[in-house]
C-alpha cells in the first residue's frame, strides 16, 4: 500500500512547535515510522495536538510503559525522536476515526502495533447491552428510541463518552452531570466545552458528546 500524507516531519522532536501549530483542533490519523529499522506503528486521537505532546514527554513515555507493553513507546525512548519520521495520514471526524484507524491496520504492516482492532476494548468487562451501546456510539449509528429511554430519564441530559489518551473507552455516561461528578470537574464548565468545540480534555480524560443518540 503506496502511504500518502498531509505532513510530513523528520527528527519531531526538534519541529514539535510547527506540528502542534499544524494540528491544532485537529483529529486524525498518525503514522511513526523508524528510520533505522522501518517498523511502523499507526495511532489516532480526537486532539492530535494533545496526543503527541504527551509522546514528546519522555517522562510520560517512562511512565507508561511501566503499566503496558507499548512497543512504540519504548522505541521512542531506545532509538530517539531523531531516528523516527512522524506523518499525518488523514484529518477526519471523530465519528469516523475508528473506521479509519482499522483501514490502516488492516493495510499496513505495523511491527510497533500489538493490538490490530482500533480502539479494542481488551481489557474492559462490559455486559453484552453495555457492548452494543458502546459499539453504535463509536461507530455513529443511530440509537434506538427504547435505547435513549434507558440511557436517561432527564430530557434535558444527552449520552456522553469518556475515553483515555489513547482514545481507549473508558465508559459511557447518560449525562454530562453523572461524568462530572466521576471525575470530580464543574458539569457547567463542561457543558459550554462540549457545546464549543464538541469535546473536553480534563484531568487526563477526553469527554465526547454522542449527538448520534440525542
Amino acid at each position: 500500500m503506496e502511504i500518502k500524507n498531509i505532513y510530513s516531519y523528520l527528527n519531531p522532536y526538534i519541529n514539535r512547535k510547527q506540528i502542534y501549530k499544524d494540528l491544532r483542533n485537529q483529529s486524525g490519523i498518525y503514522l511513526w515510522t523508524n528510520t533505522i529499522t522501518g517498523k511502523k506503528y499507526v495511532g489516532s486521537s480526537i486532539n492530535l495536538n494533545i496526543r503527541l505532546k504527551n509522546y514528546f514527554s519522555k517522562n510520560y513515555l517512562e511512565y507508561k510503559i511501566q503499566l503496558d507493553k507499548s512497543l512504540i513507546y519504548r522505541a521512542l525512548l531506545k532509538y530517539g525522536y531523531s531516528n523516527f519520521k512522524l506523518e499525518i495520514l488523514e484529518f477526519c471526524s471523530i465519528d469516523s476515526i475508528l473506521e479509519r484507524e482499522q483501514y490502516y491496520l488492516d493495510n499496513l504492516n505495523l511491527e510497533y502495533n500489538l493490538l490490530k482492532t482500533a480502539r479494542s476494548l481488551l481489557g474492559f468487562k462490559h455486559s453484552e447491552y453495555s457492548k452494543k451501546l458502546i459499539s453504535q456510539a463509536l461507530l455513529g449509528r443511530v440509537v434506538k428510541e427504547e435505547t435513549k429511554e434507558k440511557l436517561s430519564s432527564n430530557t434535558q441530559a444527552f449520552p456522553v463518552i469518556l475515553l483515555d489518551l489513547n482514545n481507549l473507552f473508558v465508559s459511557l455516561y447518560p449525562s454530562i452531570r453523572k461524568v462530572s461528578d466521576l471525575i470530580q470537574i464543574n458539569h457547567t464548565y463542561v457543558n459550554k466545552c462540549l457545546n464549543k468545540k464538541g469535546y473536553c480534555f480534563i484531568k487526563y480524560y477526553f469527554i465526547i458528546r454522542n449527538n448520534n443518540m440525542n
